[in-house]
């Protein structure tokens, strides 16, 4: 295949020995071609349009924020690519919210990099590809559901601290939540230190996983 004909990828993870590792993989593929990278959600968000790949490979966490902030509609941008989500987090409610903003495959790190090409194979096709981790997992979640009771985390929370956790979730920044609730930067630290603190949570990187896992469940 000549490299007008292959397929363009781009890849968006926060650590550079990953993206360093998926360009040697695909370095012997005529098929796929590299056509950028970024470490962050900043870098990724214009970038990932303008380079116009066919195939976006997508950490979950980036730089402690949620990646899958790339395929927020909010962001005002068309998406003409599909996406493939690259992870270690194999949490099922993350693999429900990706799919929901239009990913089309999920593989996580550690399994054989034969999986990772199958995936990019299948999406690049038109098809879905689930991780056989995350199908199994799939199954016996189905299995196992009229026994499944939920521990709410999150009651422990004041209504100002859901709302903040919520947005937290879909992606906003510090600045961003100041400004949509109209408050000072100041106090959504304030109040960012306390939810940390109600939910035993020591790290905003945490937070931010936490907040990605379960700000559908905040009303």
């Amino acid at each position: 295949m000549s490299v007008e004909n292959a397929k363009r990828i781009y890849i968006v993870d926060e650590h550079p020995i990953v993206i360093k590792g998926v360009e040697t993989m695909l370095r012997d593929s005529p098929e796929w071609i590299i056509c950028g990278s970024a470490t962050s959600f900043e870098d990724a968000i214009n970038a990932v349009h303008d380079t116009k790949p066919d195939l976006l490979i997508l950490d979950l966490i980036i730089q402690g924020s949620d990646g899958l902030r790339v395929l927020d509609s909010k962001n005002g941008r068309a998406r003409s690519f599909s996406t493939l989500i690259y992870t270690i987090h194999n949490d099922l409610v993350f693999v429900e919210r990706a799919m929901k903003l239009g990913a089309s495959g999920f593989v996580l790190k550690h399994e054989p990099v034969e999986n990772l090409m199958k995936a990019m194979s299948d999406v690049l096709n038109g098809n879905t590809y689930i991780s056989p981790i995350i199908s199994q997992q799939l199954y016996k979640s189905f299995a196992n559901l009229k026994n499944t009771k939920f521990e709410d985390p999150l009651d422990t929370l004041s209504p100002k601290e859901k709302h903040i956790l919520k947005l937290l979730g879909l992606g906003y920044r510090r600045k961003d939540i100041a400004n949509t609730l109209l408050i000072s930067a100041k106090t959504v630290d304030t109040h960012t230190d306390r939810i940390k603190m109600k939910l035993s949570i020591n790290e905003s990187s945490k937070l931010y996983m936490f907040a990605a896992k379960f700000y559908h469940l905040i009303n």
